[in-house]
């Protein structure tokens, strides 16, 4: 940290270096896309930062201002979702906050930029076109030109290995291309299974009413039917129950996450096989489906009520009106190893109207030692053994 501390108050902007004086509002996402591109090409060696809360003018002033505390929480909070996706590939940003001369300074560091060109992705969602890319030279920023390109992909072509080796799929024995995963429906929803204990009691009560009956030992013995006799006994009005049941729903919704995209849902285990002598560093994977009725990806890991879910190690999960996307950094592949791709699989959830349908996934995996990118097309098969029974 002192390092980096004296890197803003000693050095001057250069290709490594960048400083801005303010953090980037929402409607400069652009500008932030291009600061970060253009430091991740830059010709230079080793990390490269970006720092906020120094006012920097070239030739002239320069003074370390500081950002408001609350305002660069706030944002800090919100990079993750500004980058994710607009790149190719994937940037590894890390962020800093530093104290110097009582003042707040934040800094955005890129530690691995060792696999350039980094461009525009064509999901971005930015008024750039895709493939666009920006070089920073001293504290200038250009477009990327034809011979930056050659160049760039020139020094990658005479130190890298070539890819036909690695193999990606879903884990198993070997690295599996296809698998077939059944339908899980939700049979069992908490908010339901209330909902219906609840309609229990209160048809049970309406019953003994028409039959003149109103004694509390009936609705106490209905009671212990429904709930068991570990639930102590309340008595509701009919207006009480009707609400319990309209509430449900909402009463019950982190109990219904959880059942939904944690118990019945897959875990997409994907692996990755590098058979041969050189490891694979800073290695980064992107995985796309077609959105389809009965399919989907849970944005992140939902956690039984009560529990706390892990807060880090879920891929990124992007859901558009055609695709869904899942991305994470994989990190090193050792040498001769089968290697998880994912801390924390995406949990897949596949309900009856995906069934029969095959899911093509097309997977890309970026490597600083490879010459290209390894990409493969795995599919998902669901099938459904309940429907299959009623057409025998």
């Amino acid at each position: 940290m002192r390092a980096l501390e004296d890197l803003v108050q000693f050095e001057s902007a250069n290709s490594g270096l960048a400083f801005r004086e303010h953090v980037y509002a929402a409607s400069e996402r652009v500008d932030l896309l291009r600061d970060l591109i253009g430091l991740a090409n830059a010709s230079v060696q080793g990390p490269r930062f970006l720092v906020l809360g120094v006012k920097d003018v070239v030739g002239g002033e320069r003074a370390i201002t500081g950002l408001a505390a609350d305002v660069w929480n706030e944002w800090r909070a919100m990079l993750p979702a500004l980058i994710a996706g607009a790149t190719e590939p994937p940037l590894d940003v890390t962020v800093r906050t530093l104290q110097i001369d009582g003042k707040v300074v934040g800094a955005l560091c890129l530690t691995a930029c060792a696999d350039q060109p980094y461009l525009i992705s064509g999901r971005s969602h930015t008024d750039l076109p895709a493939g666009c890319g920006w070089l920073r030279r001293g504290p200038h920023l250009f477009p990327l030109l034809r011979q930056d390109l050659q160049r760039m992909f020139e020094a990658k072509l005479a130190g890298a290995a070539p890819s036909t080796d690695v193999r990606i799929g879903f884990a198993g024995d070997e690295p599996r291309s296809a698998i077939a995963l059944p339908v899980l429906r939700l049979e069992r929803l908490p908010s339901a299974v209330a909902a219906k204990k609840i309609g229990k009691v209160l048809k049970a009560k309406q019953d003994a009413k028409s039959m003149g009956k109103t004694r509390t030992d009936l609705m106490r013995l209905v009671h212990a039917q429904v709930f068991g006799v570990d639930r102590p006994f309340e008595s509701h009005s009919d207006d009480s129950l009707r609400m319990q049941i309209e509430s449900s729903k909402q009463d019950y919704r982190p109990a219904d996450e959880y059942y939904a995209f944690e118990v019945r849902a897959h875990r997409l285990d994907v692996v990755v096989h590098n058979p041969g002598r050189v490891a694979l560093d800073n290695s980064t994977i992107r995985m796309t489906m077609p959105r389809i009725e009965g399919i989907g990806i849970a944005d992140r890991l939902y956690a039984a009520p009560d529990a706390q879910a892990p807060t880090s190690g879920y891929p990124r999960v992007k859901a558009s009106a055609r695709t869904i996307s899942i991305e994470a950094e994989v990190g090193s592949l050792p040498a001769g190893n089968v290697v998880s791709v994912f801390e924390h699989a995406p949990r897949f959830w596949a309900r009856p109207a995906a069934a029969g349908k095959t899911i093509p996934v097309d997977v890309t995996l970026h490597a600083r030692e490879l010459r290209d990118p390894v990409r493969e097309t795995l599919t998902i098969r669901i099938v459904d053994a309940k429907a299959r029974a009623r057409t025998r």
